[in-house]
C-alpha cells in the first residue's frame, strides 16, 4: 500500500503547499503595504489636482487658443476647430486621469487589507489583499499591452507614410 502522507490534500487549500510567512517576510510585506498606501494617496492627490486644473483651467486654455487663432487670422478658427481640438485634448487628459485613478483604488485596497490582515492575523484579509494586488498588476499589464499595440501601430503607420512619400 502506498504512503499518502506526503501528498498534500488538494481539497483543503491551506494544506496544498503548507505555506507560511516567516516574521521577516511579514515585515517586508507590511513595509511594502505601507509604501503602497503612501503612493496611492499621493497619486490620488495628483490626480485630483490634475482634474481640478482641467475643470478650472480648461475654459481659460480654450479662450487663449481662440484668441491666438483670431489674431493670426487662422482658418482653424473659421470652423471652430481650435476650440474643438482643445476640448478634445482636455477630455483626453480627463480620461487619462480616470485611467490612472482605477489602479490606485486597488492599490489602496491592497495596502489597507494587507495592513489589517497583518495587524489582526487575519488570513482572509491577506487573501483579499493579494486579490487586489492581482487586479492592480493585471490592470497595468493590460494597459502596457495596449500601449505597446499603439506604439506598434504608430511605427507601422510611420513606415507606410515613409513608403508613400518615397
Amino acid at each position: 500500500m502506498e504512503n499518502y502522507q506526503d501528498v498534500p490534500d488538494q481539497n483543503n487549500p491551506q494544506n496544498l503547499f503548507n505555506f507560511g510567512i516567516e516574521p521577516l517576510g511579514l515585515e517586508y510585506l507590511k513595509s511594502s503595504a505601507k509604501w503602497e498606501k503612501f503612493m496611492a494617496i499621493v497619486n490620488f492627490v495628483f490626480i485630483g489636482i490634475g482634474i481640478i486644473a482641467i475643470i478650472l483651467g480648461g475654459s481659460t486654455f480654450i479662450n487663449l487658443m481662440l484668441r491666438d487663432t483670431r489674431s493670426l487670422n487662422s482658418s482653424l478658427d473659421e470652423f471652430g476647430m481650435a476650440s474643438g481640438m482643445m476640448t478634445g485634448l482636455l477630455f483626453f487628459y480627463c480620461l487619462l486621469f480616470v485611467v490612472f485613478l482605477i489602479p490606485n483604488i486597488y492599490r489602496l485596497k491592497f495596502a489597507n487589507n494587507c495592513l489589517n490582515g497583518i495587524k489582526n492575523s487575519d488570513t482572509e484579509s491577506i487573501t483579499k489583499a493579494f486579490k487586489y494586488l492581482k487586479v492592480y498588476s493585471t490592470f497595468w499589464g493590460i494597459i502596457t499591452i495596449i500601449g505597446l499595440a499603439f506604439y506598434a501601430f504608430a511605427i507601422i503607420m510611420g513606415l507606410i507614410g515613409l513608403a508613400i512619400a518615397m
